[in-house]
């Protein structure tokens, strides 16, 4: 059964999971583009956990042009600033301590969603599926929903019980595995916990097409390659379909993607670029097709790391990617304490600068002082294609530090609250080419 092919994708080095899932974030949207900013010049932002929920930021700072940053009040979930020059900053603080820093301008868009992780303590629902798998011989079931562990047990009928989970509509994506393939049934928009017990019948209708679908890719790949595809419901709930490696992988398809589409995605690593430094690349695409095919950017050479007067970054010029442009620069670090500062930064903001520090907010209510040592740092040259409607979204960006700390062992209670590898919400295909310390 695929379950066991992800159970080894799971036990690969972290440091190849840094990169595979790094870009984890929550359900994905088709629908509309974000709400337009309240007035003319006017920067909205929105704090949130993955699913959409309002968190309170624990501090926040804006900054007009290249001026001194300034303190909003702590507490809010919704912010908004009047910036008089079309380049701009904000920070937040999430209430686990992550800061995240956007350097934009009003050409990237003025009304964004900054993602901290969800308040697990606030999964508490519990509810059951009664299943019956009897049509395709099932042995064993795996019932997938928006949040993790999922759950798995034997047998052609029975009933699964899901506890502390979230609340909510989601999608219920139900694994009926079978000597030789599996089954799939997809139960759509359910409010969770609202009519428990729901009731999924697997029919032969539902059996996945073995092979079906192909991962292909080419390029300068690391020390290890990996392809893998999965299944995203229209509320973002994924399922693992398959994958491989060195350049190939097979997958099985649906025969109703019930308004879902695939996620394929291929990452590289871990080239050792130096005695301290990992490098990698990325590619993904969210599509309804079964065939895909890639080539994956080049190396990324010239990065430079310094904590001297503050943590930075200095050879900011990344531009191979071979069919899409640069987008954005997204920056992490790990301070000591284990908290991290992630920067996102546009193209449009850097112009003609190569080189980033990260900016000293001490001196404002609720920020720490970047004065540790610093373990452990990344740095992502990105490229995406997002869909109609779509670009004004830089979630992806603030989640990379919540999913980098998960698959380091940091905070690991909030494991439940990370929603699979989406790579970018409302994103259709994109890139990457990125470079790691070997700090631990």
């Amino acid at each position: 059964m695929r379950l066991k092919a992800f159970a080894k994708y799971l036990a690969l080095p972290a440091a190849l999971l840094l990169a595979a899932c790094g870009t984890g974030a929550g359900p994905i949207s088709y629908g509309p583009s974000p709400s337009p900013s309240p007035g003319a010049g006017t920067v909205s932002v929105r704090v949130a956990d993955p699913f959409g929920s309002p968190r309170p930021a624990s501090a926040f700072a804006w900054q007009d042009g290249n001026g001194p940053w300034q303190a909003g009040q702590a507490g809010q979930s919704t912010y908004s600033f009047r910036p008089s020059d079309a380049r701009y900053g904000f920070a937040v603080r999430c209430p686990d301590g992550t800061v995240h820093v956007y350097q934009l301008t009003t050409q990237d868009g003025t009304s964004w969603t900054v993602e901290c992780a969800a308040d697990t303590n606030t999964f508490t629902a519990s509810y059951q599926v009664n299943y019956d798998a009897q049509a395709v011989s099932a042995n064993r079931v795996c019932l997938y929903d928006s949040t993790l562990p999922w759950s798995c047990q034997d047998g052609q009928t029975g009933t699964i019980t899901m506890q502390n989970r979230r609340s909510g509509r989601q999608d219920l994506v139900l694994e009926a595995g079978f000597a030789g393939g599996s089954a799939m049934k997809v139960l759509t928009n359910v409010n969770i916990p609202q009519g428990s017990p729901y009731t999924i019948q697997v029919t032969d209708a539902d059996r996945l097409t073995q092979g079906g679908g192909t991962l292909q890719w080419s390029g300068n790949a690391a020390f290890a390659d990996t392809g893998n595809v999965f299944y995203l419901s229209p509320l973002g709930t994924w399922a693992p379909l398959g994958g491989g490696q060195n350049g190939s992988a097979r997958f099985p398809t649906l025969a109703n993607l019930s308004g879902g589409r695939y996620l394929a995605d291929v990452t590289t690593c871990c080239q050792l670029l130096n005695r301290s430094e990992f490098g990698g690349q990325r590619y993904f695409k969210l599509d309804t097709a079964t065939n895909y095919n890639f080539t994956l950017p080049p190396w990324w050479s010239g990065l430079g790391f310094s904590t001297n007067p503050r943590p930075g970054f200095t050879g900011l010029s990344y531009t191979g990617f071979p069919n899409l442009p640069t987008k954005a620069y997204v920056l992490q670090i790990r301070l000591q304490d284990n908290t991290f500062w992630i920067a996102a930064l546009s193209l449009n903001w850097l112009g003609q600068q190569t080189s980033y520090t990260f900016p000293d907010l001490s001196g404002l209510s609720g920020f720490p002082s970047l004065s540790q040592q610093v373990p452990w740092w990344q740095a992502a040259a990105l490229a995406v294609q997002f869909a109609p409607g779509q670009g004004q979204n830089l979630r992806w960006a603030s989640s990379l530090a919540r999913t980098q700390a998960l698959r380091r062992g940091v905070r690991t209670q909030q494991v439940r609250s990370m929603q699979g590898p989406v790579p970018v919400p409302g994103a259709l295909e994109g890139g990457g080419a990125f470079r790691m310390s070997e700090g631990s």
